[in-house]
């Protein structure tokens, strides 16, 4: 895709799924090829290159002489949420940079993030001060610790291995993370005023 300054880019596929019935016609000339036909009433998300297509859409806005322009768009068809995080992932985890904490949440392979990742869901306090998106906490997030943070934690309470109790495993987990939980004050935390809680709570626990 060309920009100003004659300075130019290429783009990696945006990667998603559809989410319907689809047609496909194969080419009667060239084998593996074909047209695909995908009906309005579908819904198509994509699970990577969402910054991408945000930068796409006001690059159209700003530009006008895009129409010899392509981008290349992979899309799988009707797979389940579980699958399309186990591939964003996968991709995520092959990054030159890849953010940790969004990968541990979403790596199914992972069995202690999921562990983690279950435990938190279960417990609602933890689960509204988790931020499963990011590695480092900053003042303008409104959570309060990273998923990153509970896996590195609970990775030094317990040791998954192919013959461990899984299930004695994630009571131990319930039961740390709770006794943590009312250690530290965080459900009284919640209350009040919620960025001056938060300083409190943080220079407390520190």
């Amino acid at each position: 895709m060309p920009f100003p300054r004659n300075q130019t880019t290429s783009i990696p596929p945006l990667i998603g799924n559809i989410d319907g019935e689809i047609i496909v016609e194969p080419s009667p000339q060239f084998p593996g090829f074909g047209t695909v036909t995908i009906p309005m009433s579908s819904k198509i998300d994509l699970f990577d290159g969402q910054h991408r297509n945000f930068g796409i859409l006001e690059t159209c806005e700003l530009l006008c002489n895009l129409d010899t322009q392509t981008v290349t768009v992979e899309l799988t068809e009707n797979l389940p949420c579980a699958v399309r995080q186990q591939f964003f992932a996968d991709i995520n985890g092959n990054a030159s940079k890849p953010n940790a904490a969004i990968n541990l949440a979403y790596d199914r392979t992972n069995i202690l993030s999921q562990m983690v990742r279950e435990m938190v869901e279960s417990n609602d306090v933890l689960f509204r001060v988790t931020d499963f998106e990011r590695t480092n906490i900053t003042g303008k997030t409104p959570y309060w610790v990273s998923f990153k943070a509970f896996c590195d934690a609970s990775g030094r309470f317990i040791r998954v291995s192919d013959d461990s109790d899984r299930v004695q495993q994630q009571n131990d987990l319930r039961a740390i993370w709770e006794a943590w939980c009312e250690f530290t004050g965080l459900s009284d935390a919640l209350g009040g005023q919620f960025g001056y809680r938060k300083f409190l709570y943080v220079k407390r626990i520190i």
